[in-house]
C-alpha cells in the first residue's frame, strides 16, 4: 500500500460521515418517494476508451466526496457515509446517435439505492464512427446542473490528457464539505432573515389574491408522483439562430432567458386555451453569493426565483419576455434566492415533514409549492477539455422533477449551439401532447426573431 493509499484509508475511516443539512434533508425525503435526478450529457467526437473513462471516474470521485456517499438513517438523523460504498457504476451501450434521449430517460427514471450508494453513475452511449454521448446521472441531493457540467469537463479533460497523479495528491474529505444552507449570507440569518421570510410569505399571499390560485398545467391522466415516467423531448438551435435571439433580446430590452421563459409560458397558456395564473420557476446558481463562495465543487448549490402573473393567450411575446425578465431581475437584485433557500427547510417543518409518510409528504409538498412551468438555464458555457483527439460538440442536461414540478425545460448553450430539453411526466402529460408543446414553444422562439 502506498503512502497516498494509507492517507486515503485513514481519512475515510475517520471522516466517513456527515449529517445532512436541513436543506439536504428535504431533498432526501422527497427523492426517497419520487426520484429527483439530474443527467448531464456531452456529445463527443472521438474515441472514448472505457479504461480511461473508468480511471477518470475514480479521479473525480476522489476529488468530490459527494460522489462516493450513501445515506444512512441514524438515531441522530440521516447522514452521508463514505464507508462501504461501491465504485461508480459504469456501463457502455451501443445505439444510434438519435437515440441518446432514450438513454437519458432510462437514467433519470431509475432511482438510486440511497442507502447503498453511490448516488452517481455513468453511461457511455457509443454510436460508432468515433461518436458518442457521455452521460453522468446523480441524485439532486448531491448535485445541481452546474455540478454536472463541471464533472463532464473534468472527465473529458482527463481522458483527453491522462495524468498519473490525477487532480490532487489525496482524497478530499467528506467532513470538509458544507451544504448550501450552511453557507448563506448574514442577510438571511437571525432576525433580519426572519423579517425577509415574513415578507416573502406576505408577497405570496398578495400574489394569490391578485392573480388567483396558481394554475397547474392541465393533466391528461392522474398518476401518483412515484408512478410517473419522465419523457425527454429535445430541440436544438444552431449558431445563427442563437445569435439572432441574443441580438433581438437586447433590442427588446430583455434577455435570452426572458425570451425562453416567454415562449414556454405562452406555449402552456396556448395549450390550455385560456388565461392562466402562472407561476414559472427558474432555478438560479448561487455559488458566488454563498459564504464562502463555492467555486466548482459538486453539490446542490441552486435556489429559485419565480415569475408570477396572469397571462392571456394573446399577450405579445416580447411584452411578456420583458415582464418576466423584470420580475426575475428584481428578485435576484433583492437577494431572494438566498431567502428562498432558507425558506424551504422551514416550509418542510411547517407541513410536518419528518412526521409524514413519504407519499403524503410528496403530495403535500407539491400542493404547497405548485407551479405551472419551469426553466433551468445554465446559460452560455465556456468550458474547455483541452487539445487532443476528442472534440466536445454539445453540452446539455435533463432532470426528473419528482415532487418539485410537472412540466419543465432545461437550456444550455455550448459552442453557440443551444439545446432545450423538455421534461414531460407521463401519463400526466402524454407523449403526443408533450411533442406538440415542445414544437409550439420552439416555433414561438423562431417566429419571435424573424
Amino acid at each position: 500500500m502506498t503512502q497516498r493509499d494509507s492517507e486515503e484509508t485513514m481519512h475515510d475511516a475517520v471522516f466517513s460521515g456527515r449529517p445532512l443539512s436541513p436543506f439536504e434533508n428535504v431533498f432526501w425525503r422527497l427523492t426517497s418517494y419520487a426520484q429527483i435526478c439530474v443527467s448531464a450529457i456531452a456529445h463527443v467526437q472521438g474515441t472514448i476508451s472505457e479504461t480511461l473513462l473508468r480511471n477518470a471516474l475514480d479521479l473525480v470521485r476522489d476529488r468530490h466526496p459527494l460522489l462516493r456517499v450513501r445515506i444512512e438513517t441514524t438515531n441522530d438523523g440521516p447522514a452521508f457515509r463514505t464507508d462501504n460504498v461501491p465504485e461508480i457504476p459504469l456501463r457502455v451501450v451501443q445505439c444510434d446517435s438519435e437515440q441518446w434521449t432514450a438513454v437519458v430517460e432510462e437514467e433519470i427514471n431509475t432511482p438510486f439505492p440511497l442507502d447503498i450508494g453511490p448516488l452517481f453513475r455513468c453511461v457511455l452511449a457509443d454510436h460508432g464512427n468515433d461518436e458518442s454521448h457521455l452521460l453522468i446521472t446523480f441524485d439532486h441531493v448531491v448535485g445541481d446542473g452546474m455540478s454536472g457540467m463541471y464533472l463532464l469537463r473534468d472527465l473529458l479533460q482527463h481522458i483527453q490528457t491522462p495524468q498519473s497523479d490525477g487532480f490532487g495528491p489525496v482524497k478530499q474529505r467528506l467532513a470538509d464539505t458544507t451544504a448550501m444552507d450552511e453557507r448563506l449570507p448574514a442577510a438571511v440569518l437571525g432576525g433580519a432573515g426572519s423579517l425577509r421570510r415574513a415578507k416573502l410569505v406576505a408577497g405570496v399571499v398578495f400574489e394569490n389574491l391578485r392573480y388567483g390560485a396558481v394554475s397547474p398545467i392541465p393533466m391528461d391522466q392522474q398518476a401518483a408522483l412515484n408512478q410517473r415516467h419522465t419523457k425527454v423531448i429535445s430541440q436544438e438551435f444552431d449558431e445563427s439562430f442563437v445569435a439572432s435571439l441574443a441580438k433581438r433580446s437586447r433590442q427588446e430590452q430583455t434577455t435570452v432567458h426572458g425570451a425562453l421563459s416567454a415562449a414556454i409560458v405562452l406555449g402552456v397558456v396556448h395549450d390550455a386555451g385560456k388565461s392562466l395564473s402562472i407561476k414559472h420557476r427558474c432555478p438560479v446558481n448561487v455559488r458566488d453569493s454563498l459564504v464562502p463562495a463555492v467555486g466548482e465543487d459538486v453539490g446542490m448549490f441552486a435556489s429559485m426565483v419565480l415569475f408570477r402573473g396572469r397571462v392571456d393567450p394573446g399577450e405579445p411575446f416580447w411584452d411578456l419576455a420583458r415582464r418576466i425578465r423584470g420580475q426575475l431581475k428584481s428578485s435576484i437584485d433583492r437577494g431572494q434566492p438566498a431567502v428562498m433557500a432558507s425558506m424551504l427547510p422551514r416550509l418542510y417543518q411547517t407541513i410536518g415533514g419528518d412526521k409524514l409518510p413519504l407519499e403524503t409528504l410528496a403530495e403535500r409538498w407539491q400542493r404547497h409549492t405548485r407551479s405551472t412551468s419551469g426553466l433551468t438555464n445554465v446559460g452560455r458555457l465556456d468550458l474547455s477539455i483541452g487539445d487532443g483527439p476528442l472534440q466536445l460538440r454539445a453540452l446539455t442536461f435533463a432532470v426528473s422533477p419528482g415532487a418539485i414540478g410537472d412540466f419543465a425545460c432545461t437550456a444550455a448553450t455550448y459552442a453557440d449551439r443551444m439545446l432545450l430539453n423538455f421534461m414531460c411526466p407521463e401519463p400526466t402529460i402524454n407523449e403526443f401532447r408533450g411533442v406538440r408543446l415542445a414544437d409550439d414553444i420552439a416555433g414561438r422562439l423562431r417566429a419571435a426573431v424573424r
